[in-house]
């Protein structure tokens, strides 16, 4: 073997060698962070573990479960948004000044949430929480009271009515008026009960009444879509001896005393709490009702005494329907009882027209705007872009309660009405971006070439610009009316009552929330699909149009 020969084995036997050292550092390196992965996850595991048995056992209680008011309100507790029920808990004592809250838009939000374990119980009045009961046999009322509260009826700051009204509260009570509507409604079953039918002349003119429906016995949506409940027929007894007509108009909670200050509505409220601080904003009728605050609990959540001392039987061993009983009984429940598809019918109604009109209003309101803005004139475009700026950054749900409540609050326009003319804006401010992008997308010696052929700033618009605009902004401005037709939902916000708002009026009366709001969701993908295949129609015959004017073009006919 020569040397050469003799140096190429040892080299390549080394560099053999140093190959496996090299696999066998590697190996060891990721074998190393494997344990040092498995260690973190099992450190992660016994920490949560930890963390989980904390908290069961910290919930107290046989087994996990509460057996005290200091337990329930361990978790948090889940309120609607605008009650003062923690509050006056709060003044009482009965709970502590730093309790957890979850608020939520409706009650019956609230009490899926319980259900789902969300929060550990819903604090309501006694009245509102009994329905639930009556619903749920999973759930109860924790027997110990925590306040007792008073509800009236909002009025204007000031107002003479107020005073009338109390005088009429008092001849209902002399009369027994009053303890007979409290046994219609408390006392029987609210849905065979119905309000008295205004037969009477009106001769003093007509009252706006607005209050929030909710759940029986106190203002709830009834079969064919009427608002029935204790408060409507109270307020209705009261201006029949005042010698009023009622208009009754149904509006979220937040929105009633707004409605109150913008003169909209006269009387306010299917129960309003008393507190010191909204009598700074309106005034209170006599107290119309008294009931106690408590607790709504899940049966599993809290102890067998508990259960005991609140006269309830254990959950366990409940039979349940099977699936397709289920999704039956939802369906009969959302659409077939007391003739709820009409409501649902109805919302679609609304919810097409707010949006067609809006969108055609608006659709001309951009094309407008753009053509000042294109007219070059320097402060008319300061003041177009900063209204642009301030409109898109502002969320459409406070322009429109700005509108309702501000702009239009001595107006004489209906919700709708002003529904649409914000949406309009909003629209057309949305139709002036497509319009810009549209046109940059041109080139400019096309403008030189119409100014050198004498066409006017306008003339070029309309018949140069536009035309080519529309054709790069089409499919933008199908997924726009798709994206306006969806974001009509918040309407419901200023009373009015579309097919989002129908679905929240369902569920109040259902107590359920899963197929109104999925049948709520198709409703709504149907409609954009039905409003994008029309555009898109458009769009296609507007190209095959465009495409033969240019086939054509410079074509003599008798060729």
């Amino acid at each position: 073997m020569s040397v050469e020969a003799a140096y190429r084995l040892y080299a390549g036997k080394y560099e053999e060698e140093s190959i496996n050292q090299e696999n066998l550092i590697r190996r060891g390196k990721m074998y190393q962070q494997i344990g040092c992965r498995i260690k973190a996850a099992f450190f992660i595991m016994v920490i949560a573990a930890l963390l989980i048995a904390g908290s069961v056992t910290a919930f107290g209680g046989e087994s996990g479960k509460a057996d005290s008011l200091e337990d329930v309100i361990k978790e948090p507790i889940g309120e609607m948004m605008g009650s003062t029920y923690e509050m006056s808990a709060i003044e009482n004592g009965t709970l502590p000044a730093d309790v957890q809250m979850e608020f939520y838009n409706a009650e019956v939000d609230a009490v899926q949430a319980l259900r789902d374990g969300k929060v550990g119980s819903y604090i309501n009045c006694r009245i509102y929480a009994q329905p639930f009961i009556d619903e749920f046999d999973d759930l109860i009322i924790f027997p110990e009271s925590l306040a007792v509260m008073e509800y009236a009826f909002g009025f204007q700051k000031g107002s003479l009515l107020r005073d009338e009204f109390n005088d009429a509260m008092k001849e209902m009570k002399e009369s027994g008026e009053e303890q007979a509507l409290y046994d219609k409604w408390l006392n029987g079953d609210s849905g065979e009960t119905h309000c008295i039918e205004q037969d009477w002349t009106g001769e003093k003119g007509t009252l706006e009444y607005w209050l929030n429906v909710g759940t029986p016995p106190m203002a709830y949506i009834s079969e064919g879509g009427k608002i029935e409940g204790l408060a409507i027929d109270y307020v209705l007894t009261a201006c029949r001896i005042m010698g009023y007509n009622v208009n009754i108009t149904e509006c979220s909670f937040s929105g009633l005393i707004p409605a109150l200050q913008s003169d909209r509505a006269d009387i306010a409220g299917r129960s309003m709490a008393v507190t010191e601080e909204r009598k700074k904003s309106i005034d209170f009728s006599d107290t119309f009702v008294s009931a106690d605050v408590v607790l709504l609990v899940r049966k599993d959540s809290v102890s067998d005494a508990v259960l005991a001392k609140a006269g309830a039987g254990n959950a366990d061993g409940e039979a349940k329907e099977g699936f397709l009983e289920s999704i039956k009984e939802d369906f009969r429940k959302t659409f077939i009882e007391e003739n709820r598809w009409g409501l649902f019918a109805s919302g679609i109604g609304v919810t097409l027209l707010i949006t067609l009109c809006s969108g055609i209003i608006g659709t001309l309101f951009g094309l407008l705007w753009y053509l000042l803005y294109s007219r070059n004139i320097k402060w008319v475009n300061v003041i177009i872009m900063t209204v642009n700026r301030w409109i898109s950054g502002i969320p459409a749900v406070v322009i429109l309660m700005i509108m309702y409540y501000i702009v239009f609050s001595l107006s004489s326009l209906d919700a709708i009405g002003i529904a649409v003319i914000t949406f309009a804006i909003l629209f057309g401010i949305g139709v002036f971006g497509l319009l810009e992008a549209g046109v940059e997308a041109i080139g400019k010696g096309q403008v030189e070439s119409a100014v050198d052929l004498g066409f006017t700033q306008t003339q070029t618009f309309w018949k140069i610009l536009l035309p080519q605009a529309a054709l790069y902004a089409l499919p933008l401005y199908r997924a726009k009316v798709v994206e306006h037709l969806k974001s009509t939902a918040i309407v419901g916000y200023i009373a009015i009552m579309d097919l989002t708002k129908v679905c929240d009026m369902v569920r109040s009366r259902t107590f359920e929330a899963f197929f109104p709001l999925i049948a709520t969701a198709v409703l709504y993908y149907l409609l954009g699909r039905l409003l994008d295949a029309i555009l898109s129609g458009i769009e296609k015959m507007l190209k095959s149009e465009n495409r033969e004017s240019r086939i054509m073009r410079g074509v003599k006919q008798d060729d």
